[in-house]
């Protein structure tokens, strides 16, 4: 095996429209960005599974029984979250630990025997926990790596089921969308869909023909790392779901669809406004964002978060704003409120 084996990535994502609603049945609407997360696999020097994080400035090198404890031990967790005897925030005990359970569960799964040493490495660009499906692209990035080497003959559906299993320790239950754009990358229309075969639901996606330069009146304003985690997030948000308030998020999907589709600025500012309210409303935009949109609006524009949001803290990652002021103007207030515009295409 040569020292380098193969490098993966795997892009982020924003969500455009229907975040939240899509896991209570309404339609989402998702574009990859170019923000990546990237995994190396290498040979390795020691015997076992070595893992770097240069963002989170961690290393750990792990025997295989080590690394079997961590997946019993998170499994175990997992099973009393779905019975309500514990907090989806105390299934990982740390970031990291979301790696190690995936590279266990791919040689699991598809039944192969690990490695006699293996170097991982994981870095990423997209902010983290900033509402742009960081962990996915890291998780799809994983797999796609261990499959193109160990497994080239696995499918994309199964590899999807993989990282399905891996992203329900950091929500709860993933919808699969941020897994599917990590995946396939592009711009899709996402509807939920149940399959009667298995008695569960899953995200139908059709992809969406955008005119060029659509996209370009978007600004994204990045107001810091939430302090909530997105499972939190679901969880509280999951109460306010009444078939009312998922047909007022499908009704604002669709009107963001026609927009873009369109071309109508006006279409399109009035779902991002429709949207933030309906985000608002379900308690996942702390109070000063929602006076920095309200300033957006009072001036013509509009803004929404793109992610889970938060239910604690002033923060809650990147903002979708579309605005008429000057770029100038728009910078202080940014400026103002401590928040960036973040570069993202």
């Amino acid at each position: 095996m040569n020292e380098l084996v193969n490098k993966a990535s795997a892009p982020g994502k924003i969500i455009l429209s229907g975040e939240h609603a899509i896991a209570h049945g309404a339609p989402a609407l998702a574009m990859a960005i170019n923000k990546v997360a990237t995994t190396t696999i290498s040979a390795g020097a020691l015997k076992g599974v070595t893992f770097s994080f240069p963002n989170l400035n961690v290393n750990h090198a792990l025997t295989f029984d080590e690394l079997e404890k961590y997946y019993s031990v998170i499994d175990q967790r997992y099973e009393l979250f779905k019975k309500n005897k514990l907090l989806i925030t105390e299934v990982l005990s740390r970031p990291e630990t979301l790696i190690f359970y995936t590279v266990m569960h791919f040689f699991k799964k598809v039944q192969l025997t690990l490695p006699r040493k293996l170097a991982i490495e994981v870095s990423t660009d997209i902010p983290i926990n900033c509402g742009l499906g960081s962990s996915a692209a890291i998780i799809i990035s994983l797999l796609k790596n261990l499959a193109h080497l160990y497994s080239p003959s696995l499918t994309s559906n199964t590899l999807l089921k993989l990282a399905l299993d891996c992203e329900n320790l950091q929500h709860g239950q993933s919808s699969g969308l941020d897994l599917y754009m990590a995946h396939h990358g592009g711009c899709y229309y996402f509807e939920r869909k149940e399959d009667v075969q298995t008695n569960s639901a899953f995200c139908h996606p059709t992809p969406l023909e955008l005119t060029p330069n659509i996209l370009n009146n978007f600004i994204f304003v990045n107001t810091g790392t939430a302090q909530s985690h997105t499972g939190e997030c679901v969880m509280a948000a999951q109460p306010y779901f009444d078939p009312l308030l998922v047909n007022k998020f499908a009704h604002t999907t669709l009107q963001f669809k026609e927009g873009l589709q369109s071309r109508k600025q006006e279409t399109l500012l009035a779902a991002v406004r429709s949207n933030h309210a309906l985000l608002t409303q379900i308690g996942v935009v702390p109070k000063k964002i929602q006076q920095f949109i309200s300033l957006l609006e009072e001036n013509s524009g509009a803004g929404k978060i793109c992610g889970a949001g938060s239910i604690r803290g002033e923060q809650a990652g990147i903002l979708l704003v579309l605005s008429a002021l000057p770029s100038e103007k728009l910078n202080a207030l940014c400026d103002e409120f401590g928040y960036a515009v973040e570069p993202i295409q």
